[in-house]
């Protein structure tokens, strides 16, 4: 018996434990705190599962890339909340999984990076309650898994067609998570483009990319047509949201929905926010860690990727 027990242990390298102790931490986030929008998610992938139609039979004001996570989630829940948080962990766990496992088989040298980013995000995600169930974990969650591959990819050689596909599809799934987040996924559209065409311009191959990064954006405006749900769905998503729930400071609001307009006043908010922000790093207040990390790391990274590029 002891071994088999040592031939096991001397099969366990420290990175298995780092990565139990990471999925630890993310079971261990589902036992903290509720928050309604999770109800409304798992309420919408319940309606799914029964037939219903979203936009048509019932509605909200987000995209319904959770409700669709929900759905398949449900599928072996088993009707309990507690069985869903943890597959809900599960799935999140996964997909940060596979990245590393992509990043060390391809990028080996920026493996203990992102390992360190993997040990700190369930530490994050709880922080600022992303850990729930709700349109923005989901949408965090996919901006981490593109931002690093995009961020591998740049600095490989060329990429794949189908690593680019791939970067196109999850861009998507972010999109679809959350719109609220559209500011960041059109610069990434335009990151995959150039990993496309870095080393030399291939026009078809770069007609071939767009169409690829609009078929699901068709697709499902095809079922929004077929299904007589699009009215609702664009009264929800936009005209509620622009008119009534979001609230952007500096933004005055005109008569039409000015798309420029909105964008600009993003980026003079961050522009206003973030700088102060920078500033306050070398006091370090502990009132704010996150942020102020968060900020720093940022900054490091932009000036690493602007030095060597």
């Amino acid at each position: 018996m002891f071994h088999y027990i040592n031939r096991i242990r001397k099969k366990i390298h420290w990175f298995h434990l780092v990565y139990l102790g990471i999925f630890f931490v993310f079971l261990t986030n589902t036992l903290y705190v509720t928050y309604p929008d999770e109800f409304v998610n798992i309420l919408g992938g319940k309606f799914i599962n029964m037939g219903k139609i979203p936009y048509k039979d019932y509605f909200d004001h987000h995209l319904p890339g959770a409700w669709y996570l929900s759905a398949i989630l449900q599928w072996f829940s088993f009707g309990s909340y507690v069985l869903f948080r943890i597959w809900w962990a599960i799935f999140a766990f996964g997909c940060l999984f596979g990245v590393a496992t992509y990043i060390k088989k391809n990028k080996p040298e920026a493996y203990p990076f992102y390992l360190g980013y993997f040990i700190i995000f369930p530490f994050i995600t709880v922080y600022y309650w992303t850990h729930l169930f709700i349109a923005d974990s989901l949408a965090f969650l996919f901006f981490s898994v593109i931002f690093w591959l995009l961020i591998i990819e740049s600095f490989k050689k060329e990429s794949k067609d189908k690593i680019i596909f791939l970067l196109s599809f999850i861009n998507f799934l972010f999109v679809f998570s959350s719109l609220t987040f559209i500011y960041i996924a059109i610069p990434f559209y335009i990151w995959i483009l150039y990993l496309m065409n870095r080393t030399k311009i291939d026009l078809k191959k770069s007609l071939k990319l767009i169409g690829i990064c609009i078929a699901p954006y068709l697709v499902y405006g095809v079922y929004l047509l077929l299904s007589n749900s699009w009215k609702e769905f664009y009264i929800s998503n936009f005209v509620y949201n622009t008119t009534l729930y979001i609230s952007i400071p500096n933004y005055v609001k005109g008569p039409h929905f000015n798309p420029i307009k909105f964008a600009l006043t993003l980026i003079f908010n961050f522009y206003e926010t973030y700088i102060p922000l920078l500033v306050r790093i070398k006091e370090f207040n502990l009132f704010f860690p996150v942020d102020l990390t968060i900020a720093l790391g940022s900054f490091i990274l932009l000036l690493f990727l602007f030095i060597e590029n």
